[in-house]
């Protein structure tokens, strides 16, 4: 709900300003968004994927891989890990 998303992003907000404990864990986020977007990802190409934690790739769809990191208009790069 609306009141639960405003108090998660406060909690996260007060956890950069403070060092306050975040409510949930940065990697259950990370876990949340991936597999979300994987399942989008899916859908949107129509077929069955796989993905490679280890190369964070998927690995049997070149067309779903491209998906996965956006193409961003100029000057703005996605940045190298």
């Amino acid at each position: 709900d609306k009141e639960s998303h405003i108090n998660h992003c406060a909690n996260f907000i007060n956890a950069i300003r403070t060092g306050e404990k975040l409510a949930a864990e940065i990697s259950i986020g990370h876990l949340s968004a991936l597999y979300a977007h994987l399942g989008n990802i899916s859908h949107w190409v129509d077929e069955r994927i796989f993905y490679d934690e280890n190369t964070r790739r998927i690995t049997n769809s070149e067309k779903a891989d491209s998906l996965i990191t956006p193409a961003y208009r100029s000057p703005w790069v996605f940045p190298s890990v």
